[in-house]
């Protein structure tokens, strides 16, 4: 049993985030934001950005603040998926889409699966979309 407390505790796995938490980084109004950007500059835990994240930071529509928090944080690289891994997103963006419209939450999911794959224990968001769907990603 405290194998998975540990396994779990924040403070000692990687923190995954998307772009929603970094315009709110960008914003620095949010105090809840502001004690998680506390928490890493003090080395208690450690942001990483999900490449596929990274990627829409670094969009030229993105303003120039969010872009800039993209270079700031350790992020994952890109790296091709063997077939068995692509058999594996498909499946669980497929379980958890429900009705919603591909191109309205497959790319969102697509961040929390990379997320898992790289370790990430959590995966920090503002996106209601994910938030009412985080019961049936916690079960898959």
């Amino acid at each position: 049993m405290s194998g998975v407390a540990l396994a779990l505790n924040p403070f000692l796995c990687n923190v995954h985030f998307d772009s929603m938490i970094a315009d709110e980084i960008s914003a620095g109004e949010a105090p809840s934001i502001a004690r998680i950007m506390s928490l890493e500059a003090q080395g208690e835990i450690g942001l990483v950005i999900p490449q596929s994240v990274r990627a829409e930071l670094l969009r030229t529509t993105t303003p120039p603040t969010p872009r800039a928090i993209a270079s700031q944080h350790i992020f994952t690289l890109p790296v091709t998926l063997t077939a068995e891994e692509l058999e594996e997103r498909a499946a669980f963006i497929n379980a958890v889409r429900g009705n919603a419209a591909p191109e309205n939450i497959d790319a969102d999911l697509r961040h929390v699966w990379e997320a898992a794959k790289y370790g990430g224990r959590y995966f920090i968001t503002l996106d209601k979309r994910l938030l009412r769907r985080a019961g049936m990603i916690l079960n898959l």
